[in-house]
């Protein structure tokens, strides 16, 4: 049986990116991306990817355990003001098509943030309540969520919880360092490196007035972050931990690489 994989795509970091990395690495029909809407079509698979936490992903997907699980995590301010941004969009009337397609509880928040100044650190604050009030989840320490499944509160207990999980993930990459991640699992697995160009897919280019320079939003934000950036040290330690081991091995891929032009060119 050949090897398979999990990606759990956790949202704004990257992750359409890593997606496209896949598929140059696999046939087409070897793979299910966005396995939270295809959950009928995930048996035999080699691949399967998409935004769903990882205890779900643990019941739903047969011989679990088996899989190379892999994911990437992004610095936590920098991850949940792209969330906004994008979940904002949203509400753009060139945006209509895909934001009937998704769901009730998404296209409420979407509303709700139209009606949002993002540049005003009390009406992110109003925000952020009515999110609490709401029980709508979305951005409340999202990168933790998508280890432990989804919570507002979170405790000691959790944050261990989601530290030992963290430790299931065969390979960790951050999203700052994207390319070295590919490089690294280029060795590890035997996936294709110097075919993947490290270009940002899915990226929402406007700001809509939210800067994460203000102090003032920053503080605003800490409350869906605190936990994060906890988990993302730790993930960023696990990450550089395991590519320390690959230095010479890089170098020996350039020369590599370039030997291999040489001997095409007759340099």
């Amino acid at each position: 049986m050949s090897q398979k994989y999990f990606y759990l795509h956790i949202p704004k970091t990257a992750g359409t990116t890593f997606n496209d990395f896949l598929r140059k690495n696999f046939d087409a029909s070897e793979c299910i991306f966005h396995i939270e809407i295809q959950i009928d079509k995930i048996d035999n698979k080699t691949v399967l990817s998409g935004h769903i936490p990882l205890p779900k992903a643990q019941k739903i997907i047969p011989n679990f355990d088996d899989h190379v699980k892999l994911t990437v995590f992004r610095e936590p301010l920098k991850q949940v003001s792209s969330h906004l941004r994008f979940v904002r969009k949203l509400a753009e009337p060139s945006e209509k098509k895909r934001l009937l397609e998704h769901t009730p509880q998404i296209q409420k928040i979407v509303a709700r943030l139209a009606n949002t100044d993002l540049s005003s650190p009390q009406s992110l604050q109003e925000f952020i309540y009515w999110l609490k009030e709401e029980n709508l989840a979305l951005f409340h320490n999202t990168q933790t969520q998508y280890l432990v499944g989804t919570r507002f509160e979170m405790n000691a207990e959790i944050i261990q919880d989601a530290k030992d999980r963290l430790e299931t993930i065969t390979y960790i990459g951050i999203t700052e360092r994207l390319d070295d991640y590919i490089f690294l699992l280029s060795h590890k697995l035997g996936f294709l490196e110097l075919q993947f160009k490290n270009k940002k897919l899915n990226v929402t280019e406007e700001s809509f007035g939210l800067d994460t320079g203000n102090s003032e939003i920053e503080k605003v934000l800490e409350p869906l972050i605190y936990v994060d950036k906890i988990i993302y040290k730790e993930a960023k330690i696990k990450f550089e931990k395991e590519f320390a081991q690959l230095p010479s091995l890089k170098a020996n891929a350039i020369y590599s690489f370039f030997d291999r032009i040489r001997t095409r060119y007759k340099w």
